[in-house]
């Protein structure tokens, strides 16, 4: 991967800055801590970790104090086949965005466009190698985790040659990672209380940052204009240096352009003597190899005819017991044929009775389905006759039930009429003589005469007229569906329901019974069975019973089995006799074609030594074969004395120092340029700015973190014990790394040689740490090495890293704050080293302090603020 530009706007104190990057190349990125500088570092990690939605106390701590406004982050950068621009702004309007400018054109925004930048970093980036070239602020003195840096393994497997990977080993880890996992969750994030602990104290320190950046911005623009001042003085001081230093080195290299041609022409002689020793060898053995091809070619000639011989008294043999055994086989088969034939006509009687027997159950079947039929028709017909159904009858009686119910509600509700007849007159009621007396519920009008005397009519009241007409309708309503179904009453309805569900069930037995004899078939389908049956029947001899058939067919079966058992055997010992034939066959004409090969060989090999020995004889090709061995030891001799010169001279460093120095000397008289622009332009910013009240806001936010400090240091000692261990016992499991070892140790040792001396070696551990320095003959354990010698080999190891990886598969070396603790002299030197590895790799550096990374000579420096 390669960053080509990033752009921050109100990210922590910046509120825009663009910085774009050299590709191969290296970049130094200056500005003071308030600025920004390490913001770079941070920007990439949040970027890629958060989505704009995030409300994540790393994205709250990122915007500006006392602003409401989004941080926003934009990269532009190229990873495997793609170049994109990734934007995010977090908090206010949070978005999104991402523009694939190759392989094709693509743009994406929102929570898709997080997506898949991580599905492109997935294919194309190794995440462990991107965390071990980057040197966090504060940790210069730590060693880049390269253990499981696929990249950087598949590079040194094929220095290696060996694809070979180590067993994996489990001790102890089980209750290693019991103790781990009381600070880290499974993702190596910290535990609810570890984490609280951190964002405490983070906040705590931001706000000390706060305080601390609000009390130094009074003096910014002074610092500014001061350290510019000095800057451009030291600049031009440092012109001045570099040119006279870089006129040294390239005499010194012009003193030794003479030998290194001496070195080049003894190397050329070397190699021509080596290919003459090699084509004399080769010519020495060629002559050897043609006389023991004629010696094998003779053995071989001699023992093919042999074989010959053997395999044509075999073929013999076998073709006259294949003839005698044909002669014996015929009368078997003939056998077998008779008795086949007999065996037919069996299966013919056979079939024949058992059609019989079958026609007579399929005619007892078909009567059966038709007697079913006739009994399902005359059911359906009854069924058809009667529509009486329990339904109708409840019906019926349902409605009954309602006219019993209003007549009684009529008579309980209706005045009664009491007539006594008291005397000789005759007395009516509705017309009706009465002879004592007559008693009447009042239910409809009601007329009382005594002839000639009296005529009494009595009407009842409205409600009793209406229950009258109720009832009338109900009496309506039961007669109507009487005559619609042709009963007399209720009682006749219910012996017609009777009839029909008798009706019914014997429709559906006949039904079960037609579909049984059916058993899916239809009436014509068996009847047409019944007639194909009958068919095969007719050749039947009523004499024959089944039994007698089927004993005849079993002993004719028997015979033929026996005579067939015969026959193959014999078919089978013929097969055999005839295998023993062709084999017999192939073998002799096998070993015929090769005694005639083997002959044919073994003359060809004699006149090719012959002719060989008529060019030149066995003598003279071993003279050749000697003198080319002297020619090479002589050539060997001098170029050994040609590199032995070169290493006294020290001229590979010399080279590379030299390199560095004339581009260092051009480059600082571009920055000596840059610096007097600057300078102009900071002259023009001086203001003032009050400070009432910031001294005492920070003793506040000083205490606070102090107090914090204390209770995240004690945790985060526990955790990072609980981690280290953790890490070391996973380490020991790691075997293949012992595969990459040399070819590793030997890119860290080119480069430190360029800072240390050429007897500088170092021990490599199997994780690929540095274990030990040794320098001027004495060896110290990296722990036990000044911070400085730290510092230089854990960036060293991160930039052996950058240059053996594949350019496809590299990503940025980014160094936050780095050479704290080395001193001026190793800075030189190593400045060389950072100037040779950024001609293939991409170094990122930020600092505060520039005149760490002066001295690199290809080095482009960028100002923030």
């Amino acid at each position: 991967m390669r960053l080509h530009r990033i752009t921050l706007t109100d990210f922590r104190g910046v509120e825009s800055s663009e910085v774009s990057f050299e590709a191969p190349g290296v970049t130094v990125v200056v500005g003071p801590n308030e600025i920004g500088k390490s913001s770079i570092a941070e920007a990439l990690r949040l970027v890629r970790d958060y989505k704009s939605s995030s409300q994540h106390s790393s994205i709250k701590s990122i915007q500006p104090t006392h602003r409401d406004v989004g941080p926003e982050v934009s990269v532009e950068l190229s990873t495997g086949p793609y170049r994109l621009v990734y934007t995010k702004r977090w908090i206010r309007k949070p978005s999104t965005e991402l523009r694939i400018l190759q392989p094709r054109p693509e743009q994406v925004t929102g929570d898709q466009a997080h997506d898949r930048v991580e599905q492109i970093f997935a294919e194309t980036m190794d995440a462990d190698l991107w965390a071990a070239l980057q040197q966090v602020q504060g940790e210069s003195l730590q060693q880049a985790n390269l253990a499981r840096v696929v990249p950087l393994q598949t590079a040194l497997s094929a220095m290696a040659d060996d694809e070979t990977a180590g067993a994996v080993h489990e001790d102890l880890l089980d209750r290693i990672e019991r103790e781990y996992r009381r600070y880290h969750t499974a993702t190596g994030k910290p535990t609810d209380v570890y984490a609280a602990t951190i964002k405490e104290l983070a906040e705590r320190k931001e706000a000390v940052h706060a305080a601390e950046a609000a009390l130094r911005a009074v003096d910014d623009v002074v610092e500014r204009h001061a350290r510019l001042t000095r800057e451009r003085d030291r600049l031009a001081s440092r012109v001045v240096q570099a040119r006279a230093e870089a006129d040294e080195l390239a005499e010194r290299e012009d003193a030794l352009a003479g030998l290194r041609r001496e070195h080049e022409a003894a190397s050329d002689r070397l190699g021509q003597a080596e290919i003459a020793v090699a084509t004399a060898q080769a010519a020495v053995d060629a002559r050897a190899e043609r006389v023991v091809e004629q010696q094998q070619r003779s053995e071989l000639a001699a023992s093919a005819e042999q074989e010959w011989q053997r395999a044509e008294a075999e073929h013999a043999e076998a073709v006259a017991r294949l003839a005698e055994h044909d002669a014996a086989g015929q009368s078997a088969t003939d056998e077998v044929g008779d008795l086949r034939d007999q065996v037919i006509a069996a299966e013919q009687v056979v079939r024949a009775v058992q059609a019989s027997e079958e026609a007579e159950r399929v005619g007892e079947r078909l009567a059966g389905i038709e007697a079913a039929t006739r009994r399902l028709e005359l059911a359906e017909a009854a069924l058809a006759d009667n529509p009486v159904d329990d339904e109708i009858v409840e019906q019926i009686a349902d409605v009954q039930s309602r006219l019993h119910a209003e007549r009684d509600a009529a008579a309980a509700g209706a005045a009664r009429v009491l007539v006594e007849r008291l005397g000789e007159a005759a007395v009516e009621v509705d017309g009706t003589p009465i002879d004592t007396g007559a008693a009447r519920d009042l239910t409809d009008t009601a007329t009382i005469e005594v002839a000639g005397v009296v005529r009494v009519v009595v009407t009842p009241d409205d409600g009793a007229v209406k229950r009258r007409r109720k009832i009338e309708d109900r009496e309506h309503q039961l007669a109507g569906l009487l005559a619609e179904l042709g009963v007399a009453d209720l009682a006749e309805a219910r012996r017609r329901s009777a009839d029909r569900d008798e009706a019914q069930r014997l429709a559906q037995a006949a039904t079960v019974e037609r579909a049984t004899l059916l058993a899916g078939d239809s009436v014509e389908a068996v009847r047409a069975r019944l007639a194909a049956i009958q068919a095969h029947a007719a050749d039947a001899s009523p004499d024959v019973t089944l039994v007698e058939a089927r004993a005849t067919l079993a002993d004719l079966t028997e015979q033929l089995e026996i005579a067939q058992g015969a026959a193959t055997a014999s078919l089978e010992q013929r097969e055999r006799i005839l295998t023993q034939v062709n084999a017999a066959n192939e073998r002799r004409l096998t070993t015929q074609t090769r005694a005639t090969g083997a002959t044919s060989e073994l003359e060809r090999a004699v006149t090719r030594l012959a002719r060989d020995r008529e060019v030149q004889s066995d003598d003279a090709l071993t003279a050749a074969l000697v003198a080319a061995e002297q020619r090479r030891i002589d050539a060997a001799a001098a170029l050994e004395a040609t590199r032995s010169a070169l290493a006294e001279h020290d001229a590979d460093s010399l080279e590379v120092l030299a390199a560095n120095a004339r581009e260092l000397a051009k480059r600082l008289v571009d920055d000596l340029a840059r610096h007097d622009a600057d300078l102009a332009a900071a002259t023009t910013e001086l203001d003032v700015r009050g400070r009432d009240g910031l001294r005492d806001k920070l003793d506040v936010a000083l205490a606070r973190l102090g107090d914090t400090q204390r209770v995240h240091d004690s945790l985060a000692s526990r955790a990072r014990a609980a981690q280290l261990l953790r890490s070391t016992m996973r380490t020991h499991r790691d075997a293949a790394q012992q595969r990459y070892v040399a070819p590793f140790r030997q890119a860290v040792e080119s480069l430190g040689a360029i800072v240390f001396g050429p007897d500088f070696s170092v021990e490599i551990g199997d994780d690929l740490s540095i274990r030990s320095r040794t320098s001027q003959g004495v060896t110290v354990p990296f722990e036990s090495l000044s911070g400085g010698a730290k510092e230089q080999l854990a960036l060293i190891g991160r930039l052996a890293t950058a240059q053996l990886v594949s350019a496809e598969d590299g990503a940025p070396v980014i160094l936050d704050d780095s050479l704290g603790f080395t001193d001026a002299d190793r800075r030189r030197k190593l400045a060389a080293v950072i100037n040779r590895v950024g001609s293939t790799s991409q170094i990122i550096i930020l600092t505060c302090e520039p005149d760490r990374f002066a001295d690199i000579g290809s080095a482009r420096t960028v100002r923030l603020g």
